[in-house]
């Protein structure tokens, strides 16, 4: 960005030294042609040009035509491609004092113009100067400039959104891989318990004190039971995952009731709920609960907002679903009274592996998949979900799902 700004600095320098430089000889001419034209008219006066004396050229001063020295001008600047308007005067260099001048004015600028010329032709010494002024002369250099000016600045720009695209896919990069390391520490740890717990129950099932005593059998046979179906849970949990990631996701459309599809979804954890002391609320407000869905993916939609209502609860759950109808579809809510979401991480639950972070404490299970799979399946319905929470208060997820879909 210097460079080019430099550079840009550079351009407006080269074109000022070209137009300084163009006047220059212009005004050379002009002054030579001063000469030839007095020499006409004043041919005694001017016979020994460098005898005159000081007083002596103070009386040809009054015989400079000034519009005509200026139509002099005009035609030199012309033939160099100069088509701009100029003030004139001749001066007096040391003493700053003005003999002729073509706008009174704009006096002081052009006595500090550096557009001037020494009348050498007609004086020996630097006494006497022609100076030109010209008051549009930096609105044409920028304009010559502008075309440069408006390249560099767009590769300034193209830079600096560069750079930030850069810094912003390095620090999504980053905290991809930072929780693509919890994920796999995630996964291990809910992998290891059940397969650890199985195992356990098993060894005890292969002692003989064991198989002897029915109501032992079944109380091991039932931990391997509710292990086994938490692996089988997690396990689904991320293929789900996989098939979306891969675009082999497909909605099975055909009719369906909202509030079976929310019976369903709710079986899993009826019981886990009765075990905390905990209370499910149902409010089935919906007129018309039919509409055209995928039952098996709205039945885990329904399974994880309800999981992490539960997981993020203070002490006993209680959660409230409930239906209502507008025009357009079916509305449905998941409400809390848990932990709550920070504003900052309201937009941030639905990315994939992301966990709203707890400090050093990892009492919630789960992989970050949960709310990433439920948004998925909501946008391939053609609805949507939003998030109210407060910390502390607890969250109510909001869904919306029109009548009609198709696959």
């Amino acid at each position: 960005m210097i460079i080019q700004l430099y550079g840009i600095r550079n351009a407006i320098q080269f074109q000022n030294e070209q137009f300084a430089g163009t006047v220059e000889i212009g005004l050379r001419n002009v002054s030579n042609k001063i000469y030839e034209f007095q020499v006409d008219t004043n041919a005694q006066m001017l016979q020994g040009c460098s005898h005159i004396n000081e007083f002596e050229w103070m009386e040809m001063l009054p015989l400079l035509d000034l519009p005509k020295i200026e139509r002099l001008i005009d035609q030199e600047f012309n033939k160099s491609g100069l088509n701009l308007t100029f003030e004139t005067a001749i001066y007096d260099y040391p003493s700053a004092k003005i003999y002729k001048i073509s706008n009174p004015e704009v006096e002081e600028e052009i006595l500090a113009s550096p557009h001037h010329v020494t009348l050498n032709c007609l004086f020996d010494k630097d006494e006497f100067r022609l100076s030109v002024y010209f008051p549009k002369q930096m609105s044409v250099i920028l304009k010559s400039v502008i075309p440069w000016a408006i390249i560099l600045f767009l590769l300034i720009i193209i830079l600096i959104v560069t750079f930030y695209k850069i810094i912003m896919m390095f620090l999504y990069q980053k905290q991809l891989t930072e929780m693509k390391n919890d994920f796999v520490n995630n996964m291990t740890h809910e992998f290891k318990t059940p397969i650890a717990t199985i195992s356990l129950a098993t060894d005890m099932l292969l002692k003989t004190e064991v198989n002897s005593a029915s109501c032992q059998v079944e109380r091991y046979a039932k931990i391997i039971s509710d292990e086994n179906n938490r692996l089988k849970s997690r396990v689904e949990q991320v293929l789900h995952i996989t098939l979306v990631d891969k675009g082999n996701f497909h909605m099975k459309m055909k009719p369906a009731d909202i509030h079976k599809i929310i019976e369903e979804g709710l079986k899993p954890y009826r019981l886990l709920i009765r075990k905390q002391k905990g209370a499910i609320n149902l409010n089935f407000n919906a007129t018309q609960p039919t509409l055209i869905a995928d039952p098996g993916h709205l039945e885990n939609v329904v399974s994880n907002l309800v999981d992490n209502a539960i997981k993020y609860s203070i002490g006993a759950p209680d959660i409230t679903l409930e239906t209502s109808n507008n025009s357009k579809g079916i509305l449905f809510t998941v409400q809390d009274h848990g932990i709550g979401i920070g504003n900052e991480y309201k937009l941030d639950v639905f990315k994939q592996f992301f966990r709203v972070p707890t400090g050093n404490l990892h009492d919630a299970k789960g992989f970050g998949l949960g709310l990433y799979y439920v948004k998925t399946v909501i946008e391939a319905h053609n609805g949507t979900i939003i998030v109210e929470s407060q910390p502390g208060k607890g969250s109510r997820f909001e869904v919306f799902l029109p009548f009609q879909n198709q696959s």
